[in-house]
């Protein structure tokens, strides 16, 4: 087991202040003033940028290029094939069990995806990366997908969703890191699980104050 560096104390302590600010943000940001998300929003991406400049970490190691995109979809093809029939299938029994989803167009897919982007690019990008040079390649896809889960709280249903879609997402980019096809394919899952299944199974997809805020 090598030695913990001064790099892997900067590394940890850089996740536990981004993680902890969108936690925080998700619980509290939103009451604080109107257009505070977007203040928010940039902070965060200061953040972030720091830190990649201080990792010398470019656009293409973070996993925004076009080269790895064919082959990352085709490493995620099966899960997502796994994944569609498994709503579908829920979606047809609950629809007979007297719970149908919701009767709304699909308008908001476009929105699903730009977050997925976003969302994958925090995770993968970001988080698993620390993780990964801190704690190995085998702990760390199950370690960040944890920390990805938690943030999801207290929404059952999408802690254990993001749990294992993170640990998929984390194996798939350690072998093919590309941001746009994992992000791409975790907008239209969010969306195919918003528009297929009934609100009182996904609570709308809603986490943090958000979601206490439906109960």
């Amino acid at each position: 087991m090598r030695a913990f560096t001064l790099a892997d104390e900067r590394d940890v302590a850089e996740v536990i202040i981004v993680v902890a600010a969108i936690g925080v943000f998700l619980w509290f940001g939103r009451q604080v003033f109107s257009g505070f998300d977007v203040l928010f929003g940039i902070s965060l991406l200061v953040m972030l940028a720091y830190s990649h400049r201080r990792a010398h970490e470019g656009w293409r190691e973070i996993g925004f290029r076009s080269d790895t995109f064919w082959p990352t979809l085709r490493l995620l093809l099966p899960v997502v094939l796994i994944g569609c029939v498994a709503i579908w299938g829920t979606s047809l029994v609950l629809r007979k069990l007297g719970s149908p989803p919701p009767d709304i167009p699909p308008t908001r897919t476009p929105a699903f995806v730009a977050f997925g982007i976003a969302q994958q690019y925090v995770m993968l990008g970001f988080i698993f990366k620390r993780m990964q040079r801190v704690a190995g390649a085998r702990i760390a896809p199950v370690l960040t997908a944890f920390i990805f889960a938690l943030l999801h709280l207290p929404n059952g249903f999408l802690t254990a969703v993001t749990f294992v879609w993170g640990t998929v997402a984390c194996l798939v980019y350690r072998r093919s890191p590309n941001l746009w096809a994992n992000g791409l394919v975790h907008g239209l899952m969010s969306a195919l699980l918003y528009y297929q299944l009934p609100h009182s199974v996904t609570h709308e997809l809603q986490v943090g104050m958000d979601y206490v805020g439906l109960s």
